[in-house]
């Protein structure tokens, strides 16, 4: 995947690009500070981990139980894979739920040969050998919530200090979904950020 966005903006002969990676997108986005570090002058990393993480082994596991959950419940599945099950969590589940659903312009649904490949890639990422994180010289800002069942917590953590002079922001009662939960003060951080 990453390969596939360096071809992207090579062609497009991009630099000074600022990179936004969440979940299976941050994992993409530390290929390509590792691969193309010269391109890239920021980076933020949410709902993500590093290669061989804690935990990232289990994403296939948890998508599939909380995809069933949702049906079972007949609720969205983005309630328990995003949002903690706390009242404050399904709350903002139930925002940004609403947030999203949109009456025009729908994005085409994701075909399951697809999501059965990111659930692929996510798998070959949970097994690999960790990169040298070290290597990356640009300000990172790693964000997550306190309560990541997809991603474990414990792997932002891992990111930020691995990252030489990476910021992190652990937001409280919010899990894998927490730039969603809070995006009225992520959004803010983020335009401050990227200046």
């Amino acid at each position: 995947m990453a390969d596939d966005v360096l071809v992207f903006v090579s062609t497009l002969e991009l630099t000074a690009i600022r990179v936004v990676g969440f979940s299976l997108g941050g994992f993409v986005a530390q290929q390509l500070l590792l691969k193309a570090p010269e391109r890239f002058t920021k980076c933020i990393l949410a709902g993500t981990g590093d290669a061989g993480g804690e935990g990232i082994d289990r994403v296939t596991r948890i998508t599939i139980y909380d995809i069933l959950r949702g049906r079972v419940t007949l609720r969205d599945p983005k309630h328990y894979l995003f949002f903690p099950v706390t009242s404050a969590g399904q709350q903002a589940a139930r925002d940004f739920i609403a947030r999203i659903k949109r009456t025009e312009a729908k994005d085409t649904p994701i075909k399951l040969s697809a999501f059965l490949a990111q659930l692929r890639a996510i798998s070959v990422w949970a097994n690999r050998e960790k990169d040298d994180l070290s290597k990356i010289t640009i300000p990172v800002w790693v964000v997550n919530g306190d309560n990541d069942r997809m991603v474990p917590t414990q792997n932002s953590y891992d990111l930020a200090n691995r990252i030489p002079g990476a910021k992190l922001t652990i937001y409280p009662n919010a899990g894998h979904g927490a730039i969603f939960q809070y995006h009225e003060d992520f959004v803010n951080k983020v335009l401050e950020f990227l200046k």
